[in-house]
């Protein structure tokens, strides 16, 4: 098994796939590293990336990235979503695994009844132990493959029709993470500053607003990173 690497997991969507090829190019861009993107898709546009295949599957494609984690071919792995870019070095995050078992992190605190430009928007840069699954590091080890067993126990009960972007893995990450009636005290959690390895569209306005946008390492979000540029919080 490779010492550590990037995965990607693009299942049931042509576009999720066309977006992993552009993530990691930009992973590329600023590090050298083992890349692996898991799909059901047929085509290989970059050849230095590596590719597992897999049969087109009928769950939903947040319950394939949920089922599909563990199958990372790295001792440690750095997941990303699709729609992620790359700006710098991510080695501290494999650093970061030496010692613990898993990294993320938090969410933002945002009231999406608000206009997003709105200060009243931002509420706050994180949530306290709620964790955005979009970037996540993790050992392979017997600890990690518990937990991800447990995450999928609880989440493919659900049924597709009621799974969406509002309600999908991360959902059931953070409340097996927070259920008092289940022990999880076996994970070594290393929670990392969302400004900087998780930064979410939803807070780039209030992050350049700030001058914090000059230290994002992993930026989170469909839109292009350089359309933030310009605006005004209001």
């Amino acid at each position: 098994m490779t010492n550590k690497g990037i995965l990607y997991i693009a299942v049931n969507s042509h576009n999720h796939f066309n977006e992993a090829i552009e993530s990691a190019k930009s992973v590329l861009s600023h590090n050298n590293i083992n890349i692996t993107i898991i799909t059901d898709q047929d085509y290989r546009p970059v050849d230095n990336l590596q590719y597992k295949q897999v049969h087109p599957v009928v769950h939903h494609p947040l319950k394939d990235k949920c089922r599909l984690m563990s199958e990372s071919p790295y001792d440690k792995t750095l997941f990303l979503d699709t729609d992620t870019k790359i700006l710098g070095d991510i080695s501290p995050i494999f650093d970061y695994l030496e010692e613990h078992d898993i990294v993320v992190a938090n969410a933002p605190d945002v009231d999406r009844s608000k206009d997003r430009l709105s200060k009243d928007f931002l509420i706050d840069y994180k949530i306290p132990n709620i964790y955005n699954t979009g970037v996540l590091g993790f050992r392979n080890n017997d600890k990690i493959n518990k937990f991800f067993n447990m995450w999928w126990d609880r989440f493919k009960e659900i049924p597709n029709s009621k799974v969406n972007t509002g309600h999908g893995d991360q959902i059931y990450f953070n409340k097996l993470l927070n259920d008092k009636d289940v022990d999880t005290s076996f994970l070594n959690i290393k929670v990392v500053d969302n400004k900087k390895y998780n930064a979410r569209g939803a807070i780039m306005p209030f992050l350049i607003e700030d001058d914090l946008d000059r230290d994002i390492i992993i930026y989170h979000g469909h839109r292009d990173i350089n359309d933030f540029y310009g605006q005004k919080v209001k």
